[in-house]
């Protein structure tokens, strides 16, 4: 899959200013034609999507939100949709329909750094956090394919929040080919990528049931022997965690203590950098709850309720984390690793509304097994050995994938520019239709 296509040689009796190998790094193999993407395709705008309008599960219109780009199956193009509309519904939004192979891009903020872009398959409309490209004079999947080469950073309003205008997309510059070879070219990339899709497709697969085999064995070793009782016999202070006043914020950001939001939250048990801090101010001053070392953080509410982590020093966390102190007839990485091990548990029985909500009377009531201090040292030592393992091979299998997705963003560079020589794109794909 990795393998670089050879290079023929070139024909004898041909100048070297003609040999392709003897052009400079980053000039076309052959000679394409540059103009503005304006001349080539549309923009549109996406409307105001209310939440009254929102979770229709038919109608005539799929209505795309940018979180439907990471629904299984949506990588490339949109198959599925969380919300559709009738025509009527759209009119009555000013929702602009756009035909099906129109490219779909994150127009407004992190989504915007992402880069994703997307081919809808139907007639479509989608929220104002998206931006249409429409194809008139180029083929739609060439479109997508080099719009995946553009990086949105160059573009990209600066501010708190980056943003980009229809501007910015259609003054462009894009090589241009003839119809037929940006079908060839579009073909083969098709190939190639899924190729290598599936490969990292495995590869992610491999780490979630590693993970998966952990959260079973700990489970098992957490759970099979000890007294049984409700968690509020185990913990010394259940406290969820606060946001400061919009009027106090500003000053009270800073780099003293970590302030967790689900987002940071990682793998077995793990935390991540936080993506904010602040003062130790907004501890002495009761702004935010402290979340003290050596406690358990665990999600309350949100699409990522019940997810576990392990607080290894003194921080705090906003409205959707919980932090769990425990007495000492527990230890804490014990009780996280069991929390942890039960988090799909958790939030099947937790009360519902939209989202399930782990609050704190549910924590208190949630059901534990404590075994001997002895026997939980021991199940707290083998499941962190197991726990460094995994993640020492899911950190490999992580450097595979970051190749894999090089090598994937390289062959679409190349192969849009013009620059690979693979045999595909350099004999019959290439070739004149023949008239009947």
């Amino acid at each position: 899959l990795l393998h670089l296509y050879p290079t023929p040689p070139p024909p004898r009796n041909r100048p070297r200013d003609q040999d392709p190998r003897s052009r400079s790094p980053g000039t076309t193999r052959r000679a394409h034609k540059v103009t503005t993407l304006r001349r080539l395709a549309s923009t549109t705008g996406g409307a105001g999507f209310p939440h009254a309008e929102q979770g229709h599960e038919s109608g005539d219109l799929p209505f795309i939100k940018v979180s439907d780009f990471n629904h299984a199956g949506n990588e490339r193009v949109i198959t599925t949709c969380n919300n559709w509309v009738t025509k009527e519904t759209a009119r009555r939004l000013r929702a602009t329909v756009v035909p099906s192979g129109s490219v779909l891009l994150p127009k407004v903020g992190a989504a915007l750094l992402g880069n994703a872009r997307r081919i809808v398959r139907q007639p479509s409309v989608f929220d104002n956090n998206i931006l249409g490209v429409v194809p008139e004079k180029i083929s739609s999947r060439y479109l997508h394919y080099w719009l995946t080469t553009v990086d949105a950073v160059q573009f990209a309003k600066p501010g708190p929040v980056p943003s980009m205008d229809d501007s910015a997309i259609l003054n462009l510059r894009v090589p241009v080919v003839r119809q037929h070879e940006q079908r060839a070219i579009a073909d083969y990339l098709d190939t190639e990528t899924n190729h290598i899709d599936t490969l990292i497709t495995k590869k992610r697969r491999m780490i979630e049931l590693l993970e998966r085999r952990l959260r079973i064995t700990a489970r098992e070793l957490t759970t099979r022997s000890g007294a049984t009782g409700p968690l509020r016999r185990f913990v010394r202070r259940v406290k969820t965690g606060t946001t400061p006043p919009a009027s106090e914020l500003g000053d009270l950001h800073g780099s003293d203590v970590a302030w967790y939001s689900p987002g940071d939250v990682g793998p077995s048990l793990r935390m991540y950098p936080p993506a904010r801090s602040l003062t130790l101010r907004a501890l002495s001053e009761g702004w935010t709850p402290e979340f003290p070392t050596d406690s358990t953080l665990i999600v309350g509410i949100g699409a990522t309720a019940g997810h576990v982590g392990h607080n290894f020093s003194r921080s705090t966390g906003n409205q959707q984390m919980t932090c769990i102190t425990p007495n000492v007839r527990i230890l804490p990485k014990f009780l996280s690793w069991q929390l942890w091990a039960r988090s799909d548990e958790l939030r099947e029985t937790a009360p519902y509304t939209t989202l399930p909500i782990l609050n704190n009377e549910f924590l208190r009531s949630t059901l534990i097994v404590v075994p001997s201090l002895t026997s939980q040292e021991a199940v707290v030592d083998q499941l962190d050995r197991s726990a460094d393992r995994l993640l020492a091979t899911a950190k490999g299998l992580g450097i595979q994938i970051g190749l894999l997705l090089e090598r994937r963003q390289s062959l679409i560079t190349q192969a849009v520019m013009g620059e690979l020589a693979a045999p595909s794109l350099t004999k019959a794909a290439f070739r004149e239709p023949q008239s009947p």
